[in-house]
């Protein structure tokens, strides 16, 4: 079933390929040219694979403002869906009971960048 969960963490995953790869609408590193081409069970494999290892791919420029809410909200979607391997689906809400509201940090970011 799509929730407001999966809306969020594409969110995320989104800024955190923008965030690592691109500066200043540039394309200036290809850390995730391996997801270009694959199929969805693979790339979703990747992407597990990845959330232990977040702090080796930094944010480039003023990216990396966004670099630790992204990364916390994505180890945050990680938790949730361990916890749910446990239990029976779906006896939890759609949105885990703890996931941070993004707009106020997406707002802060958004501040620090026009004003710096």
């Amino acid at each position: 079933m799509h929730a407001y969960e999966h809306d969020a963490e594409a969110v995320c995953w989104i800024l955190l390929w923008l965030g690592v790869q691109y500066e200043g609408g540039n394309r200036m590193n290809h850390a995730f040219e391996s997801w270009e081409m694959i199929d969805a069970v693979t790339c979703y494999e990747k992407k597990l694979s990845l959330l232990g290892h977040l702090h080796l791919k930094p944010f480039t420029g003023r990216n990396r403002l966004l670099q630790e809410p992204v990364r916390g909200i994505l180890r945050k979607f990680a938790m949730h869906y361990t916890s749910r391997l446990y239990e029976p689906y779906p006896t939890r809400p759609s949105n885990g009971g703890n996931l941070p509201p993004i707009h106020k940090w997406l707002e802060e970011s958004d501040k620090e960048i026009r004003f710096s």
